[in-house]
């Protein structure tokens, strides 16, 4: 163990041991958060850097998917192979789309097959109320997948019974309809989502058909309370050129069902258990229709993935600060034709007659983790420890710091170090055809981030800027000497990732007090990231091609006749090359600028809108060879019939703005806690 982990974990063990004060389970805090049962979002994280897209900002975004809503957050980078959720990867501060913890609800949904399904969740956009990004290495609470980061889908409960339906019609005959509604009596809450889109694709081979379907329930109080979550998602889509250029007639299929219940209890010690389940089907073809297939090719891909897991959290509040420990035993398996070692007891495919699951690879997943929190007037400090194993690597510890100052009543300085791991997908371990081999020797990837930044807090004027540094060691790349050769899965990688961002927004509708002014809201953000890796000589195929400057603003304004609109332009620079296809030349990623509005008007019960997607027609590529589309228009109309508030006390998870927790909360006190 080194020095600094001793260091580290000693004064958290040592606190854990503490005899705990009586009659004390609560804090006096500068910033608070109403929650009841379910600790969830806004992250009442005051020593990181987390962006949160609430639920106001989602719904006035040009945008019909998650993917597109995250384009534009700091330090996030969205490689879309195809628009309109399709397909895209998901990675923070230059890592790469497997180094992404995933979370709905604080439940872990991340794909052990490969990150590239990660973003393939069962709820609809229309059922999400805000989106946490939490940026920077965070394996000592949230296990091994946070290696540089985590994103939290949260979904609402509703206060009263409401009913809403939506439909949306777009070239290439794309159209997106959905409907969701909800009610509350007594203690239980529970609110669906179904949502179905399609498109005929906007070049050959582009076409999928994509069905949600999510549901939320909770029965419970302040005090004791039990939410289940259940969804399914059916994503087909026509892939050409999606992970080859050489093979423009791909398709994948790929099928996902969730389910989890947490209960949680206490009122001065407070215990949450949690249960859940995941299974994801996936079916790659390298060609869509098998009969067209060259006499090689043997058969498509199909994997079927499961992870079940638990865990305990217990936390104690403290005269000054509180303790949070956990547990949590996790397994991931997979059933493939492909992918894992080969087994004699076979299992078949379910609606592929003739195809056998001939492969599989189950791994256990311990995680024992500590954080003690300290909070002494303007100073806080949280300082953790994650104990982790898997059946196939031994026993490792990950610590972790977070500390912070406020000055006044609106500045907060914050500086943190966390070490972070993630062990490799079955992909990297297994996967084999002629152009990639994997390595089933592989080494967890392991991370050192420092970060340091402020934040200012406003109801006018809010931003906050940070910088931060990461030493990445056996890092998984896929590399080759020349490109003659296949790619192959090795943890040659040693990387360091230098970056910064800032980001703000102005309320100037708060500022003028005066509702018919035009200009309402001003939000603006750029984010920087450079690395350095030992490559020795290798080609690499991901890890160097990271988001090098992204800058976006985004401007909402009310228009004559009250029409309002939301103007986003994003401004994106990626790092390194690919080879074209088929001229097999080096071009470096150029970088590209896009502009985006959506046009909305209300009218009774109705909101009428139109998007406009890439206004100006750029050309571009998030991925080598595979251009995005054009200038699309898309119109819509969604229509809400909702129940007037009922009298009496407010859901328990009833989220209030920044303004309203300033002035009800002033000089209360509240307990706080967190998903992160």
């Amino acid at each position: 163990m080194k020095a600094w982990q001793i260091l580290i974990l000693f004064p958290v063990l040592r606190l854990c041991s503490l005899p705990l004060p009586a009659q004390r389970d609560t804090l006096h805090l500068q910033e608070v958060k109403v929650v009841g049962s379910q600790p969830q979002g806004p992250l009442p994280v005051p020593d990181r850097l987390v962006s949160v897209i609430s639920d106001t900002l989602l719904r006035g975004m040009p945008v019909m998917s998650l993917q597109e809503a995250l384009l534009a957050v700091p330090g996030v980078d969205i490689r879309q192979r195809g628009p309109e959720g399709v397909q895209a990867d998901l990675s923070l501060r230059g890592g790469t789309f497997d180094q992404v913890l995933v979370m709905i609800d604080g439940i872990k949904v991340s794909d052990p097959q490969t990150g590239h399904h990660d973003l393939n969740v069962p709820v609809p956009l229309s059922a999400i109320t805000s989106v946490e990004v939490l940026k920077g290495g965070a394996s000592r609470l949230l296990g091994p997948d946070a290696f540089a980061g985590a994103v939290n889908l949260v979904t609402a409960l509703p206060q009263t019974s409401f009913l809403s339906t939506d439909v949306t019609f777009g070239q290439h005959g794309y159209y997106n309809a959905g409907i969701d509604g909800g009610g509350r009596t007594g203690l239980f809450s529970v609110s669906a989502s179904l949502r179905h889109s399609a498109s005929a694709g906007y070049r050959e081979n582009t076409d999928f058909a994509i069905t949600q379907m999510f549901l939320r329930g909770h029965y419970g109080n302040d005090h004791t309370s039990l939410d289940l979550l259940g969804g399914w998602l059916d994503k087909g889509f026509g892939a050409n050129g999606f992970y080859s250029p050489a093979f423009p007639d791909q398709y994948e299929r790929y099928r996902s069902g969730l389910g989890a219940l947490r209960f949680t209890s206490g009122r001065r010690i407070r215990y949450e258990q949690s249960v859940y389940w995941r299974r994801g089907r996936d079916e790659f073809r390298l060609f869509r229709n098998r009969d067209e297939a060259p006499s090689w090719y043997k058969e498509h891909n199909y994997h079927r993935t499961d992870i079940t897991g638990t865990e305990l959290k217990v936390l104690v509040p403290e005269r000054f600060g509180r303790t949070t420990v956990g547990l949590e035993v996790r397994q991931e398996a997979i059933l493939s034709n492909v992918l894992g070692e080969p087994s004699a007891d076979s299992v078949p495919v379910h609606g592929a007659e003739g195809v056998w699951y001939d492969h599989r690879k189950r791994r256990n997943i311990f995680s024992l983790y500590a954080d003690q929190r300290i909070l002494t007037g303007p100073f806080s400090a949280s300082a953790g420890a994650l104990l982790n194993r898997t059946g196939d690597y031994d026993w490792k510890l990950y610590g972790g710091l977070d500390m912070g100052y406020r000055v006044g009543q609106r500045w907060r300085f914050f500086a943190a170090i966390n070490q972070s791991l993630r062990y490799p997908t079955f992909t990297e371990l297994y996967y084999h055809s002629p152009v990639n081999r994997g390595n089933a020797a592989l080494l967890p990837e392991e991370a050192l981030t420092a970060e340091a930044g402020i934040r200012k807090e406003g109801m006018v004027l809010a931003g906050k800027a940070g910088l931060f540094y990461r030493r990445g060691s056996q890092l998984i790349d896929w590399i080759r000497i020349t490109d003659t050769l296949p790619w192959l899965a090795m943890n040659h990688t040693r990387m360091n990732t230098l970056g910064a961002e800032f980001s703000g927004q102005l309320d100037i509708a708060a500022w003028r007090s005066n509702p018919a002014y035009w200009l309402l809201e001003i939000r603006f953000s750029y984010a920087f990231a450079t690395a350095d890796k030992e490559s020795n000589g290798y080609l690499s195929k991901y890890a160097m091609d990271y988001l090098h400057h992204q800058a976006a603003l985004q401007i909402r304004n009310r228009l004559p006749g009250g029409i309002e609109a939301t103007w986003q332009f994003i401004l994106r620079d990626r790092a390194g090359s690919y080879q074209s296809y088929p001229s097999a030349v080096i071009t470096p990623y150029k970088p590209y600028f896009l502009a985006n509005v959506r046009i909305s008007y209300h009218i009774w019960m109705m909101r009428l809108f139109v998007d406009i997607s890439n206004i100006f027609n750029t050309s571009y590529v998030d991925i080598g060879n595979l251009p995005m589309p054009g200038i699309r228009v898309k119109g819509g109309v969604r229509m809400e019939v909702k129940r007037q508030k009922a009298e009496g006390r407010m859901n328990d998870e009833c989220r209030m703005s920044k303004e309203e927790e300033s002035k009800s909360q002033k000089g209360r006190k509240v307990r706080r806690v967190s998903n992160f």
